[in-house]
């Protein structure tokens, strides 16, 4: 089966913009399908706000050997600049049409988020061909009254239950054309590792009780609200790791820090590993990779208790609290400090979890939806 990918966006040396996509392409591809990605560029992002530029076209080969095409065309972007920002979506859809003509017909088009199926839908509509939804968007601003696109679509993959009863609710879709399938993680690569080793690896004292936070360090992810609940904790025995870009130019300042920062993939897998809970009371999400892929290193959990969690966590591998409430952050990270027991249950539990959390099963299960609706 040919398949045809739109997303905002590729992996590079510099940005992990879009991995998931990009490895779950790959396991399209390990099933056996053709896949082919479209993942328009920013020419203003590359000369104005110093990003990478990829080649427009490249091919990436898989573990086995696949190869998955990639078009990453250049376009033209006005940002939010009154008025001009209005030619922001036609000037990329024409970009993406001439990819569209290149590369030929697809068996199926998939348009990772609403706007980008939106896109190939203008584009593919006369043809027929079956078009998929992939919705995992935090907040799903994407509004049409186009209700033929409604109609078109053939099915809607939705990372959690919140996704999907909101792409229903803004009437983008309906109850029958959606399956649910969270995000999944690589279990080659995250996974349970010995503990100490990791800690000397690190540096981390082997009495610490180490605190995680992995996501871009922003409010909406809550890396303030963590902050303030160590504090809180004034305890010399915790330490507290903040793993991720720093997005509004405002830094975690607590006690206890260990690590502050980006990582690689590599050096995220050591720092969970050597943890003893992950902490992310985030306010908006698809559903979070990075509690999945602490679920795959054994960790226990505490995480906000909103819909967009319901789907991967329970009472079972986390606590789920307030995001909001700092005093109820730092209630939760001293009973798990304070619970032995406590503590290795989640844990087990994550573990339990994340087995059936992986790209492998997420993808076959997307391709199975696909040939059932096509």
């Amino acid at each position: 089966m040919k398949i045809c990918v739109l997303c905002s966006g590729y992996p590079t040396p510099k940005s992990a913009a879009n991995v998931f996509v990009a490895k779950l392409c790959d396991e399209f591809a390990e099933l056996g399908h053709n896949v082919t990605v479209i993942a328009p560029q920013s020419i203003s992002n590359t000369l104005i706000r110093n990003g990478q530029n990829s080649p427009s076209y490249f091919e990436h080969k898989t573990r086995s050997g696949h190869i998955v095409r990639v078009f990453r065309p250049h376009i033209v972007s006005f940002g939010t600049i009154f008025l001009l920002n209005k030619l922001n979506s036609p000037l990329r859809n024409l970009v993406i049409r001439s990819v569209l003509r290149e590369i030929g017909e697809q068996d199926v088009y998939y348009g990772h988020f609403w706007f980008n199926a939106y896109s190939l839908y203008r584009a593919i509509k006369d043809t027929g061909k079956p078009l998929f939804v992939a919705t995992g968007e935090s907040i799903i601003n994407f509004r049409t009254k186009d209700i033929a696109f409604k109609e078109y679509i053939k099915g809607v993959i939705c990372v959690s239950t919140k996704n999907k009863e909101e792409s229903i609710s803004c009437k983008l879709t309906t109850d029958e054309k959606c399956i649910i399938i969270p995000n999944a993680i690589d279990n080659s690569v995250f996974q349970k590792m010995d503990k100490q080793k990791c800690r000397e690896e690190l540096g981390i004292a082997s009495n610490l009780f180490v605190v995680i936070y992995v996501g871009q360090i922003n409010r909406r992810k809550g890396f303030d609200r963590l902050a303030a609940a160590i504090d809180s904790i004034n305890d010399p025995q915790i330490g507290v790791v903040f793993l991720g870009r720093v997005m509004e130019g405002k830094k975690p300042q607590c006690k206890g820090i260990v690590k502050l920062g980006f990582a690689g993939q590599e050096e995220i897998v050591k720092y969970l590993n050597a943890s003893d809970v992950f902490v992310l009371p985030t306010r908006a999400e698809g559903c979070c990779n990075a509690i999945i892929e602490a679920m795959a290193c054994g960790l226990p959990i505490i995480s906000s208790d909103l819909p967009f969690n319901y789907d991967v966590l329970d009472n079972q591998n986390s606590i789920l609290i307030d995001p909001d409430n700092v005093e109820q952050i730092a209630s939760a990270i001293e009973r798990i400090k304070n619970n032995v027991e406590m503590m290795k249950s989640l844990a087990n539990c994550s573990l339990k979890r994340a087995r059936s959390l992986t790209l492998s099963n997420r993808a076959s299960r997307i391709i199975n939806f696909i040939n059932e609706r096509k």
